[in-house]
């Protein structure tokens, strides 16, 4: 603790202030502090030979005599010559076919590649798309035609539950899916599909197209016009299934 004196050089000099000082202080408890011993290593101890705990075994050579004489012969197991002929009490029995050790590991490797191959998990990439919040919507894409009306009323639907426009391959003859979904794409994110958002389903090769049921069938109709699809585009709704076709 460090102890700053202020005085004035007309009264008592410093060395009466620091007396002052020190009496002062008595009263106050005093602690020794112990020396520093760092937690880790120091630089001597770093010098020390480092030195296993038991001694390396010896080998002598009478266990290496020992040990050739109980090795197992160069032979090899499996022979890759002409197979042997049989002794002559088993005449009547059929000679075995001999397997060669190139055979044994070809097929082996063989089975191991084909079962990596069924057991390798399937990886499919996905491409999504997400409609812009914030998008003016014009009264032309709400209304809707009394087929549809009676498509909700008839399944409890409400207006701003999620459906899913299914396009298949099939609709997209004879062009390929994925100009498709590359149109489908651009409109989505030029706000031109309200409430929507995309999802390319590689491995079964469809684009589903999720929006709110009282903009379905404006989506629908818009799908078929403006990408020129062939045949009908389904649309779905969870626990309902298909429920309608435009």
């Amino acid at each position: 603790m460090d102890v700053v004196l202020h005085y004035k050089n007309n009264k008592d000099g410093p060395s009466d202030m620091v007396i002052f000082s020190e009496r002062a202080l008595e009263d106050f408890t005093r602690r020794i502090l112990s020396a520093f011993e760092p937690w880790f290593p120091t630089h001597k101890d770093l010098c020390l030979p480092i030195r296993p705990q038991k001694a390396p075994p010896v080998v002598l050579p009478e266990d290496l005599t020992r040990l050739h004489s109980h090795q197992p012969s160069s032979e090899p197991l499996l022979s890759s010559t002409e197979p042997q002929p049989t002794s002559s009490l088993g005449g009547n029995k059929r000679e075995k076919p001999q397997v060669t050790l190139s055979e044994c590991t070809d097929a082996s490797n063989s089975v191991k590649t084909s079962e990596e191959i069924e057991n390798a998990p399937k990886k499919f990439r996905r491409s999504w798309s997400v409609f812009a919040p914030g998008v003016t919507l014009s009264g032309s894409t709400q209304t809707l035609s009394k087929q549809f009306q009676k498509v909700i009323e008839r399944h409890s639907l409400q207006l701003h539950q999620r459906a899913k426009w299914i396009i298949s391959e099939v609709n997209c003859e004879p062009r390929a899916i994925e100009s498709v979904w590359a149109k489908v794409t651009r409109a989505v994110c030029h706000s031109k599909l309200p409430t929507c958002n995309a999802n390319f389903q590689r491995n079964i090769a469809q684009i589903w197209l999720f929006c709110d049921v009282i903009y379905s069938e404006y989506i629908g109709n818009f799908l078929i016009t403006e990408f020129h699809l062939n045949g009908q585009i389904s649309l779905a709704v969870h626990k309902h299934g298909n429920i309608f076709r435009c």
